[in-house]
């Protein structure tokens, strides 16, 4: 398991929070996400063998919000 934490933009409050953590949890090989609006950042518990952080980016693109990696 990986941990790092990531900047997201576009997030304006905790249903935003909600929907990035939703979205990110819904990929196989992540085990936990945590997004705080205040900060523009997501803290992400993954399987890199099984997710990368381009998946990742990739799923929060279609969601709406851009996350650097």
């Amino acid at each position: 398991m990986r941990n790092n934490t990531f900047i997201v933009d576009g997030m304006g409050g905790e249903d935003c929070e909600m929907l990035v953590e939703k979205t990110l949890k819904s990929l196989a090989g992540v085990r936990s996400a945590e997004a705080d609006y205040l900060q523009g950042i997501v803290d992400v518990t993954y399987d890199e063998q099984a997710v990368t952080p381009a998946e990742m980016q990739e799923a929060l693109d279609e969601a709406g919000y851009d996350m650097e990696i």
